[in-house]
């Protein structure tokens, strides 16, 4: 029997965008990089998160992020938007998942389920109607992991990664309050 380890959701901290920059590295690379031209995925983390950028968007008011750990030790991290944080301006009264990851060892492990029922019970606690996201069309399992959590397509949107244009898929979950 195999003992599974607690997974902590905590608000990540001034001191922790070292530890963030990091793992946000790290977590995209090993998603995006089988996919995609070496040098798009080059371009978009150094770009995306480098230490000045992730300072840079903690400190923006209504961007909130999230560390999932065990044993003290972040796999996984969260990246939630209100408001004029926003990417894109889609819905009233809406909290966007602008990140969602894992790293690649705990994948499987319901770190992925821990983070995104997280952001729904902020959704719901904030009495925001509409928790949704942008997921890259050939992400075939997040598609399937959205869907599975009750997330419908609502969209999509053209973006350029590095020198290649691919497409978003806009996924949104209707938040029913108590």
């Amino acid at each position: 029997m195999t003992l599974r380890i607690p997974t902590i959701i905590r608000s990540v901290q001034g001191e922790d965008l070292v530890s963030l920059a990091d793992l946000a590295k790290r977590t995209f690379i090993a998603a995006f990089s089988e996919q995609n031209l070496p040098t798009d995925v080059e371009h978009y983390v150094a770009k995306a998160f480098n230490h000045t950028q992730i300072r840079s968007e903690f400190t923006k008011a209504h961007s909130h992020f999230y560390f999932a750990e065990q044993d003290v030790d972040p796999i996984g991290y969260l990246k939630l938007n209100e408001k004029t944080s926003q990417t894109e301006s889609l819905f009233e009264n809406a909290l966007e998942i602008e990140r969602i990851y894992v790293d690649s060892d705990s994948i499987g492990n319901g770190i992925g389920q821990a983070l995104i029922d997280f952001a729904i019970g902020k959704a719901r606690e904030a009495g925001h109607n509409w928790l949704w996201l942008g997921v890259w069309e050939e992400n075939r399992a997040a598609v399937r992991f959205y869907k599975r959590n009750g997330f419908d397509f609502f969209g999509d949107h053209d973006f350029m990664f590095g020198e290649t244009r691919q497409t978003d898929l806009i996924m949104r979950k209707a938040i029913m309050t108590l």
